[in-house]
């Protein structure tokens, strides 16, 4: 009976909630210019800052990957110890791309 009871009130509060939401805001007129804007903006973004984004991610792809193989050498559990081996490939080789980000980014800044 009181599982019966939750039931119903969880879906009256469910239809309650749905009723009650507010319409959203139309959303601004969509101009060319603007998203010509925005991509200039994002194009922009240095490869500096991508390519410390993609080296800090690495780093930790590569830490974690190293910790599980040497649980799954702890465990003996071989399939932990692979998983572990291809996620610290994985970071290695990411901390690679953002090396070359940044090396692209100072080259770059040389010929400006």
């Amino acid at each position: 009976m009181l599982g019966n009871l939750s039931a119903f009130v969880a879906t009256g509060m469910r239809l309650a909630t749905s009723t009650l939401r507010k319409p959203t805001a139309p959303q601004a007129p969509f101009f060319a210019h603007d998203q010509q804007e925005n991509d200039m903006t994002d194009r922009e973004k240095d490869m500096k800052s991508r390519g410390t984004e993609n080296r800090l991610e690495g780093a930790g792809k590569e830490l974690e990957g190293k910790a599980r193989d040497t649980m799954g050498d702890l465990t003996d559990d071989r399939s932990e110890q692979l998983k572990g081996k291809a996620k610290k490939l994985e970071g290695e080789a990411q901390q690679e791309l953002g090396e070359a980000q940044q090396k692209l980014d100072r080259d770059r800044g040389s010929n400006r």
